[in-house]
């Protein structure tokens, strides 16, 4: 009887070990170039089908889970204690990312006072619910993530990596982990999917 049960404990472990892989063991691969050749770097992604890539001629988006990064569905209604991470993918913009505009001036956003290591600015006076900016300046681009108010369950990412490519990512505001933690475990996952 132990014997039995041993082997369907195995036989069980197997089937969910293999769960997702085609049964000729080939693992599906989608590929996109991101970028007009005229005036953009264009960028080779290869994306794994566990990922589920929504794919588009301009982007690409995946689902993930966070800090796993393991692939996960996209909800179809985001909640506060949400840990999917939505990521966006576009080649880098032509005159720089709407984070490079922000941190230098630009979009008439006012800089306040600095919290928690982040450079945080806000919109001009007039709006009820203003949306709120952190930002810095890593070693490979600018991000920015913003809070579009009291109304908003999501913060958003915008960030460039090496005039390469830009991504958007929607995160819970209650996730509690910090910016950059997030935007570290994002780039290393684009990074592994990049085709030099």
């Amino acid at each position: 009887m132990k014997f039995l049960i041993a082997l369907i404990l195995i036989f069980g472990c197997a089937n969910a070990l293999f769960a997702g892989v085609p049964e000729d063991g080939a693992i599906s691969i989608h590929e996109i170039s991101l970028g007009y050749p005229a005036y953009q770097k264009v960028v080779r992604f290869k994306i794994i089908d566990a990922y589920k890539p929504e794919i588009h001629e301009t982007f690409f988006r995946i689902f993930v889970d966070y800090p796993s990064m393991r692939p996960t569905r996209g909800p179809r209604k985001f909640k506060l204690n949400d840990d999917t991470l939505e990521i966006l993918v576009q080649a880098y913009p032509k005159y720089g990312t709407d984070a490079d505009r922000i941190l230098s001036g630009g979009f008439g956003a006012i800089e306040i006072a600095p919290e928690n290591g982040y450079r945080v600015f806000t919109e001009r006076i007039g709006r009820i619910d203003q949306t709120k900016i952190y930002g810095y300046k890593s070693e490979t681009g600018s991000v920015v993530v913003s809070d579009p108010g009291s109304w908003s369950v999501r913060h958003a990412m915008t960030r460039g990596v090496s005039d390469l490519y830009q991504f958007n990512c929607h995160f819970s505001k209650k996730m509690g982990a910090p910016f950059k933690s997030i935007d570290e475990s994002v780039v290393r996952l684009l990074s592994t999917m990049i085709v030099e």
